[in-house]
């Protein structure tokens, strides 16, 4: 395990060592892989807007609940 990195950060991709030797390795996201699900046809339109919705009304009751606890009139 690296825990004193010493290649720059790079967006995508972890530092790891091999064989001694530092280096880039990508790290595959949930947003890659829902690209690729895309790209092959395998993930609907509608399938990403009812993710999407679902993600929209978690974070609408997060923001609620966060502002009754600050004491808001949400």
């Amino acid at each position: 395990m690296i825990v004193t990195p010493t290649l720059p950060p790079k967006s995508g991709f972890v530092e790891v060592e091999i064989d001694g030797v530092r280096q880039y390795r990508k790290v595959e996201t949930e947003a890659d892989e829902r690209a690729d699900l895309i790209e092959k046809g395998l993930l609907e339109t509608s399938e990403l807007l009812a993710d999407q919705e679902a993600k929209n009304t978690e974070n609408e009751q997060a923001i609620l609940e966060l502002s009754m606890l600050l004491g808001g009139n949400a």
